[in-house]
């Protein structure tokens, strides 16, 4: 489900995915706490951050780019500036997930 779909200015662009996968591409290694620890940085982390910090109402997109490096973005609200925005993560799980979810709306398949 796609709660800010209307308010994105790439939506004609933009391939939407579900937040779990999106947190598997940019998994990975560890990071720094405020409050001193380290953590691994694993999908669940991930999702449980950009949940804490933006709420549940999260919708994860790929912008495909002719580079290949392509921009991975999660919206939490309707308002322009309300999204994160990355080229990180895995290069080749960011493209597996890309073609997989254009090939299912290709197809005329579910949107996560």
């Amino acid at each position: 489900m796609q709660y800010w779909r209307e308010n994105n200015p790439y939506d004609d662009a933009a391939v939407y995915v579900p937040l779990e996968e999106m947190a598997e591409c940019v998994a990975g290694g560890w990071i720094g706490l405020v409050d001193g620890t380290t953590v691994r940085k694993t999908p669940e982390f991930v999702c449980s951050r950009w949940i804490e910090q933006y709420g549940e109402r999260l919708d994860a997109y790929i912008l495909p780019q002719p580079s290949g490096r392509h921009l991975l973005g999660v919206r939490y609200g309707a308002e322009g500036d309300q999204y994160l925005s990355s080229e990180a993560g895995d290069p080749e799980k960011v493209e597996a997930l890309l073609r997989r979810y254009s090939n299912e709306y290709a197809a005329g398949g579910p949107t996560p």
